[in-house]
């Protein structure tokens, strides 16, 4: 049977194909805009900037959303195939705006659209990995790059004269009629998509990843101790153990697992059994103290399923459900007041305020070279191109060093892009500047990486909450970004002010960077138990 979280790495590639691949695409729309509605070329850098904006405050809200919806038991699909429908159809109705004001409603929708999809979905994909996080979220963000690439590039290429049957719009603008193929593109495939979205259930991800959880793992156990707490269990009928020997798992000779809840047996041994025993091969004694047995057992191999059936007992609703997992250690105000949740929020800040003036700005500098629309739109997919490449690059590298030590090295060298792009003065040398700056990207995958190590098994449903925030402090750098960038333009006829004002920005936020401790360091502040196997560098 295959394991559900591959689905959900699908989907999670596909949602932010059609989300990020709209989003890097308005960009190529900016130009045919001002000329229909003969707007400034600040006043129209503000649609990709209330798209984003709303963007965020969409995915700021999602984590309550998350929240209510688990809590009615109502799949989280549902978000998300309306953010997908909401994407597509803000395409379309755009597409028949006769006003400006018609054309912001289409940065509205689809912005609230886009946060609905591709900036949630990793927060969703994150929680079905443990031990590969990094390359698999990498694998299902390069969706973004993906989606960079084909929408700009083939936007582009029908905006330079694409042919279009009647039935999307005969005798229109062609921004209209490309602007309509593609949101019913999108509905189509943000609906597929969002089918397959749901969170881990309990124990699904535990047993495909083949570890134990930290908090019932009692290390350096030996064979008095487990004599000493089977005693105990004879006297105790609330509670149950797994005794596993011969295991030199985290370094102990053996391990005894305990649950201190009521009910304690139904999924602490439950997990042991499926975990450790039938996918480790490890011997195992199970002891349960039930009314009708108190002799301890002796099998080789169990499931959940059969084991519940064998000892007669009711297998926990949880096992089925999406409802949140486990009991959670920390509340969402203890997340928030660490230093990892503090520098990343220092961090987003900053970078929002000069990640996309490069990008929205490049086709009106490229024409101002020489560099036709087509060609410029070209290097806008190359961008796209490149973060594919870095998100498959440099997920290897994040799982062996860390996504800190990745999210601090490519900071810097976006921060050379940022304040040399003005400076290109040549085709060949922007174009190598947008492949660099598109390499770069994976800067905006990397904070959920770091979330989902320190918080991803102690606090998940805080996860979206925080991811959300990021995206809620954002806000203003990415609204106001880049017309910032614009407005310096206004006023000095170059883009070096500009370029100066989001490199002295991004900078800033590498400092901050420099606070974040490793995973291990930030659970030791908060005492909570962590194993090094189970976490990035």
């Amino acid at each position: 049977m295959i394991y559900h979280g591959y689905y959900v790495i699908t989907a999670t590639f596909l949602l932010n194909f059609i989300a990020l691949g709209t989003e890097y695409s308005t960009a190529v729309f900016l130009l045919p805009l001002q000329e229909t509605f003969h707007s400034s070329r600040a006043v129209v850098t503000l649609l990709p900037s209330i798209q984003i904006a709303v963007g965020m405050l969409a995915s700021f809200f999602a984590g309550y959303v998350q929240s209510y919806l688990s809590r009615w038991n109502i799949p989280i699909k549902w978000m998300f195939g309306l953010g997908a429908l909401g994407v597509g159809m803000g395409c379309v109705m755009g597409s028949f705006a006769s006003t400006f004001q018609g054309v912001l409603g289409w940065a509205v929708v689809t912005g609230w659209g886009i946060g609905w999809t591709g900036y949630i979905a990793s927060g969703i994909c994150v929680q079905w990995f443990v031990k590969s996080r990094g390359r698999m979220s990498l694998l299902a963000q390069s969706g973004q790059g993906m989606g960079s690439f084909l929408y700009t590039l083939l936007v582009g290429k029908l905006l330079d004269g694409g042919t279009f049957t009647d039935c999307f719009g005969g005798g229109e603008e062609d921004w209209r009629k490309v602007m309509r193929i593609f949101g019913l593109g999108s509905i189509v495939i943000g609906t597929l998509a969002s089918c397959v979205m749901r969170l881990p259930r309990d124990l699904e991800v535990e047993l495909h990843e083949h570890i134990l959880p930290e908090s019932e793992i009692i290390k350096e156990g030996n064979e008095e101790e487990d004599d000493e707490v089977l005693g105990l269990l004879k006297k105790d009928n609330d509670y149950g153990s797994v005794q596993l020997s011969g295991s030199t798992m985290y370094g102990g000779k053996s391990m005894t697992r305990r649950s201190h809840r009521p009910n304690g047996m139904l999924v602490a041994s439950i997990k042991a059994l499926d975990i450790s025993l039938a996918q480790r091969n490890f011997n195992e004694y199970v002891v349960h103290q039930h009314s009708s047995s108190k002799r301890p057992v002796h099998h080789d191999s169990f499931s959940i399923a059969e084991y519940a059936s064998l000892k007669q007992l009711p297998i926990s609703p949880s096992l089925f459900s999406e409802s949140i997992r486990e009991e959670e250690t920390l509340t969402l105000t203890q997340t928030l007041m660490t230093r990892t949740t503090m520098s990343l929020i220092v961090w987003n800040i900053c970078i929002s305020w000069s990640l996309n003036a490069f990008y929205e700005h490049l086709p009106a500098f490229a024409n101002s070279i020489g560099v036709t629309t087509e060609e410029s739109a070209n290097m806008l997919s190359l961008s796209g191109l490149f973060l594919i490449t870095g998100n498959l690059t440099l997920s290897f590298v994040i799982d062996r060093y860390g996504p800190i030590v990745g999210l601090r090295s490519v900071a810097c060298v976006l921060a050379c892009v940022l304040f040399s792009w003005p400076y290109s003065k040549s085709k060949l040398t922007l174009q190598v500047l947008a492949c660099i700056y598109g390499y770069c990207l994976v800067v905006i995958a990397m904070p959920i990486i770091i979330l989902a190590d320190v918080f991803g098994d102690v606090a998940p449903s805080a996860i979206l909450f925080l991811l959300g925030l990021l995206n809620f402090c954002a806000i203003p750098g990415y609204l106001f970004g880049p017309t910032v960038v614009g407005y310096l333009y206004d006023v000095y006829g170059s883009y070096t002010y500009g370029a100066m004002f989001t490199g002295i920005s991004i900078t800033v936020g590498i400092v901050a960077l420099g606070f974040i401790p490793n995973a291990n360091e930030q659970k030791k502040r908060l005492g909570i138990p962590y194993c090094d196997l189970c976490l990035s560098k």
